[in-house]
């Protein structure tokens, strides 16, 4: 596993920082890096990652690849948790079609995948605590609970995480103002655990 940044050997001795305090834990946390770049003439995206997986309740694994192809030009690189980033991806996947997209089609792609998913884990989420659906939730709730468990279940909702993180790279159909062609131009669309 990757751990910390600028603590645990060889790093305290390596990098002192004056007026600081380093953690004496060990912090795990995992790594994906996508940068564009124009090489020869030609845009290229470069992507690296490392190898450990968390699976949840189960343990995790340091040979799990963690990109998933998503249409026919982008690539998701995941992290968190991995059953849940699977699902997004199935999602993702069936999103992103065959074709060239702009990148305000891919990002608007994204952003609706996200929003599908966290309503469907809103749906499970309450069916499974409360027994109770979304739109019930929402047009009788006020009927059904008292004020401060009403309370409590908008806070839940509100604050339910997607589990995962992704980077989603591929490249966009762009327009050469001056010549008037099209070309694919890398793009890199970050998601978050709070899926922003």
């Amino acid at each position: 596993p990757a751990w910390g940044p600028l603590w645990g050997p060889p790093f305290r001795r390596l990098f002192p920082v004056a007026g600081t305090r380093l953690l004496k834990r060990k912090v795990k946390m995992t790594i994906a890096i996508a940068a564009a770049c124009k090489h020869k003439g030609n845009h290229m995206l470069v992507l690296c990652h490392d190898w450990q997986g968390s699976f949840a309740s189960v343990g995790s694994s340091e040979s799990f690849d963690k990109q998933r192809i998503l249409g026919k030009n982008w690539i998701a690189m995941i992290s968190g948790n991995i059953s849940q980033a699977e699902e997004l991806c199935a999602i993702l996947d069936n999103s992103f079609g065959e074709a060239p997209i702009t990148q305000k089609v891919a990002l608007a792609t994204v952003r609706q995948g996200v929003f599908d998913y966290k309503k469907e884990l809103i749906e499970q989420h309450l069916h499974g605590k409360y027994g109770i659906d979304f739109q019930t939730l929402c047009n009788q709730g006020k009927d059904i609970y008292p004020v401060n468990l009403l309370a409590q279940v908008h806070r839940e909702v509100a604050d339910l995480d997607i589990g995962v993180d992704l980077i989603i790279t591929g490249f966009a159909e762009m327009l050469d103002f001056d010549s008037g062609e099209k070309f694919l131009y890398p793009c890199i669309i970050q998601v978050s655990g709070s899926g922003n």
